[in-house]
């Protein structure tokens, strides 16, 4: 009775060690220790074959679809400043897939860095101004004044000037840029909709993949302050004036 009763607790215990061993839910253990194939340059399609497409980063960032799109999650030849090799090398992306093995990283890795970094436009030479024939003075004109500016204020027309202008121009049909397909920013019923996912997406840190504006577009992130008064307007319920 004695060695059965010892039986009993060994069998228990080696069935606890085998859980412990088990993969976490929603992980495929094959893919977290699978080698990646061996290349030695990767380009786009490449990275979507081997990675984008295996561990379902298209399924959740659809911008990803297209390279023009995953260059927003990457800055060329700078992994470490990279939003995309940031979250699978440690392990925070795939959310709801298996963790990227080491060589998978490493093919993310080769992307970003066989990456042609942006070249600025040569400046151009001026061409020469012909001297102007000089003409009898006239009248001093009398010039236009300026308006003056808008203080912060939890509306529409301050947030626009102050933050939309700043920081959605160019990307969201602010001073007369067409918005193509993306959401035009400077009209009110459209900003008011979108209002929720703006202050949401301007309040992650500027690491996240999805943060607006995109790091490295030239457009200033709007101040802590700036995204307290966005909610103030949205708690107000969206006054234009």
């Amino acid at each position: 009775m004695q060695y059965k009763s010892i039986g009993i607790v060994i069998g228990i215990a080696l069935g606890a060690l085998s859980l412990t061993g088990c993969p976490v839910k929603g992980t495929d253990e094959a893919l977290e220790f699978k080698l990646a194939p061996t290349f030695t340059s990767m380009n786009y399609a490449n990275l979507r074959q081997q990675v984008l497409e295996p561990f379902r980063c298209i399924f959740c960032h659809k911008k990803m679809d297209t390279e023009e799109g995953l260059l927003t999650y990457v800055v060329p030849k700078q992994c470490y400043a990279s939003p995309l090799w940031i979250k699978v090398a440690s392990g925070e992306m795939p959310k709801d897939g298996p963790r990227l093995s080491s060589s998978y990283v490493d093919l993310v890795k080769m992307y970003i860095d066989d990456l042609e970094e942006t070249e600025p436009y040569p400046t151009p030479t001026p061409t020469p101004t012909p001297t102007p024939t000089p003409v009898p003075p006239g009248p001093t004109p009398t010039p236009t004044p300026t308006p003056a500016p808008i203080p912060l204020a939890p509306t529409y027309v301050s947030l626009r000037q102050n933050v939309l202008e700043v920081s959605c121009a160019g990307c969201h049909g602010m001073s007369g840029v067409p918005a193509g397909k993306r959401k035009d920013f400077s009209i009110y019923d459209v900003t008011k909709t979108m209002a929720q996912e703006m202050h949401d997406r301007m309040s992650l840190p500027d690491t996240d993949m999805d943060v607006m504006p995109p790091a490295g577009k030239g457009r200033p992130k709007p101040t802590a302050e700036q995204i307290t008064v966005f909610q103030q307007w949205m708690d107000a319920g969206f006054p234009e004036n």
